[in-house]
């Protein structure tokens, strides 16, 4: 009875794998005759994982081949290659909506055949989605360029982004998207603004000033240029590099000014590059990144710059030639709407003691000389401490003559700034106003900070419904705030969390850890999100400033709001954040919600960080969580 009943489960078993088998056969020539799909099979292969991988690259090759491409081709490539290396881009998402039929799957005998299937209107919609991002490139580099922001840097990357994910697009050549209320071919818009004859690269002017423009230091010739627009507008921001005699360097603008170190022998004719690809920033944007990595880059003919030193050569200052800064000559500020707002603002608090001078050029001597002890009596110790961890931050020297402006908020005397360079041994350098604060009653600078870059100064003062002491307050904290990083002031830090402070940290997966950072909204693929208490955090915080040789913060598209709970001066400020270290770099929308309640004792309440714009107000309303 027994062997009757185990031969009855035998058949019943092989009926049913037969049936199963059937099945399968039968899906697989259904999908295969169905138009609607591509698809993807291989032969009977002994390995499960090299079946199903085949399987993929077949179904890459299938869409190439049937999807009636029309794309862009960048130097010379091999068209049918270029196509699957275009689908193969869409990588993430063919496997996310792709299926699977297991055509053959013997276990015992390593027999294994897979089919992979998509259906035609999922990869449409993927190509849809594509080119929504591209839109969305198109829009941010054209606002960046607009004069009230003239953020050259950034619609360059926007720019450059949204050409690359064109070749990066099955349909690049008829890709259209909207600029200004009309309709366009995505890629030759792009192409004529960014490297056209009125092009963004075609607009960029280096010029040597004509006084000071050379100075002599121990470690070469220190170059100062102005960068501008051909319509004469200082560019606020910019990469550049340049071959310093043995290398290439690079060099960033601010406010339209950089320098370049040159060792003494180079020769006077100096080629400049723009840079706009930003693969390194790219990393928060994966569709980007694979991009950037896939595909040569596009050849461009107008981002070379040349100045020539010829002229300026017999000229060459030495640094203790130059003279000591004076007052500010508000003549020789430019007349553009941040430079107008800040006369204005400056005539009400704005002071000329020739005592803050004379410190002032005391202090511009001692950072030229690098005796720093000299003046250590102008410095409260806490102030003190800054400025050795700031000829810690990286080589450090005061660039060009200075010129002082003095204002008076509060019990403080604020003094705008020293111009300094800094130089980090993996070859990147930043120019940085730094700004001196004095104690009124003392006479002795209790602070410093690295100044705000004119674009955030623009988005801060040009906001009248707030009262002048509230916009300077907002300004001053951003400084102590951008600052702490860059020299890594963790007791500072520390004090200004409150100790129920929402702190929500993020990373990409599988790529680069993003310390320092909160993020919400975001697919699971890209960022883990972990809530952190405040001991924990700056743990972490602690291990990332001995990891860092150096850390940067740029603020641009800054907005705030005032959340006044129970009589205090509580503020929600969202900006644009760029941050960059010795090991990573990304932008993103830093969200602040802060208490300026006492001016010297700021309390961060929430600190959260995301890769796109959220409303101000859909971020205010976390205020609850801790108000």
């Amino acid at each position: 009875m027994k062997k009757i009943v185990l031969l009855l489960s035998l058949l019943v078993i092989s009926v049913m794998l037969n049936a199963q088998s059937k099945n399968k056969k039968s899906e697989y020539e259904s999908i295969k005759n169905d138009t609607t799909y591509y698809y993807g099979v291989t032969p009977e292969l002994t390995s499960e994982n090299q079946a199903y991988d085949e399987a993929v690259e077949d179904l890459y090759k299938n869409i190439a081949q049937n999807c009636e491409p029309n794309a862009i081709m960048v130097g010379e490539v091999e068209l049918k290659k270029h196509i699957i290396d275009i689908v193969t881009t869409f990588e993430a998402p063919i496997k996310q909506k792709s299926k699977v039929v297991a055509v053959e799957e013997n276990f015992e005998d390593d027999e294994y055949s897979y089919m992979v299937y998509i259906s035609k209107k999922d990869f449409r919609d993927m190509c849809a989605e594509r080119q929504a991002s591209v839109q969305t490139l198109v829009t941010r580099g054209f606002k960046s360029e607009d004069e009230d922001n003239y953020q050259l840097e950034d619609a360059l990357k926007s720019y450059y982004w949204a050409m690359m994910l064109c070749v990066a697009h099955p349909y690049g050549k008829t890709l259209k998207v909207n600029v200004d209320d009309e309709d366009v071919v995505a890629y030759d818009w792009l192409i004529e603004r960014v490297d056209g004859s009125n092009g963004i690269l075609k607009s960029i002017s280096v010029v040597v000033p004509k006084e000071n423009a050379i100075q002599e230091t121990d470690d070469g010739l220190l170059v100062n240029l102005n960068v501008r627009s051909t319509t004469g507008l200082p560019i606020t921001n910019l990469q550049l590099q340049y071959n310093n005699g043995n290398k290439r360097m690079p060099t960033s603008v601010e406010n339209g000014k950089t320098t370049i170190l040159l060792n003494k022998d180079t020769k006077p004719k100096i080629n400049l590059r723009v840079e706009y690809e930003f693969e390194l920033e790219s990393i928060t944007k994966p569709d980007v990144n694979m991009v950037l990595k896939k595909f040569d880059e596009i050849p461009l003919k107008n981002y070379k710059k040349n100045i020539d030193l010829t002229a300026h050569m017999n000229n060459v200052v030495k640094e203790e030639e130059i003279q000591p800064g004076d007052f500010e000559k508000s003549s020789k500020l430019e007349s553009t709407d941040i430079n107008n707002m800040r006369r204005k603002i400056d005539a009400k608090f704005q002071v000329k003691d020739p005592e803050y001078l004379a410190i002032m050029q005391e202090i511009e001597k001692a950072f030229r000389d690098k005796n720093y002890a000299s003046v250590k009596h102008y410095f409260t110790d806490e102030a003190y401490g800054m400025v050795d961890t700031l000829t810690r931050y990286g080589k450090m020297m005061v660039v060009g003559q200075q010129d002082y402006s003095f204002i008076k908020f509060g019990n403080q005397i604020i003094c705008h700034d020293i111009n300094m360079r800094f130089d980090f041994r993996n070859h990147v350098s930043f120019n940085r106003d730094v700004v001196f604060r004095f104690n009124y009653d003392t006479k002795k600078v209790e602070s410093i900070a690295f100044r705000l870059s004119s674009v955030t100064e623009k988005d801060i003062v040009t906001r009248t419904k707030w009262s002048e002491e509230a916009r300077l307050v907002l300004i001053n904290f951003l400084e102590d705030y951008q600052t702490a990083y860059a020299l890594k002031r963790y007791d500072y830090l520390e004090a200004i969390y409150s100790d129920d402070a929402l702190i929500i940290v993020g990373h990409v997966v599988n790529k680069t850890v993003i310390p320092d950072r909160a993020e919400f909204n975001l697919p699971a693929h890209e960022v883990k999100l972990m809530t952190y208490d405040k001991d924990t955090y700056f743990k972490n915080l602690s291990r990332t400033f001995k990891l860092q040789e150096y850390i940067n913060l740029r603020y641009a598209d800054t907005e705030f709001t005032r959340a006044t709970p129970n009589n205090r001066e509580v503020y929600g400020v969202r900006l644009l954040q760029e941050y960059y270290s010795s090991t990573y770099g990304d932008v993103g929308y830093l969200f602040l919600l802060v208490d300026l309640t006492e001016e010297d004792k700021p309390l961060i309440h929430v600190r959260a960080w995301q890769p796109d714009k959220v409303e101000l107000e859909k971020l205010m309303d976390m205020k609850d969580l801790r108000l």
